[in-house]
């Protein structure tokens, strides 16, 4: 009998978790824009490396979040304080325009470097290409790194 209180105890603790997990989770949505990308800033500076995580849910609000790292001189004379190639910039997203394979994200830097870009609003083109065989693109930059997946 202890083993079927155990049993029916765990199987209880596990129904509640995931029930509490998958509330968290958003819901399916037929729009999102997700991935990774890394382009190019010519010689001496670093690669932008470019992430966005972003949907529209069911009422038609986006959400999500990008980040974007990079575009620091990599080759002397250092500038001094850059901080290095991983100063990250960290955007809320608000808005999302679909056309196609294409997205246009745009978000507020909510976490930057010293704060010296928090507020500012950013957008982003990201283009899936997948479908004719060609590099992902940002901001009509073929990535050299990465994937980009556009839900419309």
């Amino acid at each position: 009998m202890i083993c079927v209180r155990s049993l029916t105890k765990c199987a209880l603790m596990c129904s509640i978790a995931a029930g509490v997990l998958f509330s968290f989770t958003p819901a399916v949505t037929a729009q999102s824009v997700r991935g990774h990308g890394e382009i190019s800033n010519g010689p001496g500076i670093s690669p932008s490396q470019i992430s966005v995580n972003a949907w529209i849910d069911a009422t038609g609000v986006a959400h999500g979040m990008m980040a974007w790292i990079g575009d620091i001189p990599n080759a002397p004379p250092y500038t001094p304080g850059t901080g290095g190639p991983a100063d990250p910039f960290i955007m809320d997203v608000f808005d999302i325009v679909f056309n196609g394979d294409s997205a246009l994200v745009t978000g507020v830097v909510v976490a930057s470097p010293g704060g010296m870009s928090d507020g500012l609003v950013v957008q982003f083109l990201f283009t899936d290409n997948s479908a004719i065989g060609l590099p992902d693109e940002i901001d009509g930059i073929p990535i050299i790194a990465g994937n980009i997946t556009v839900d419309d």
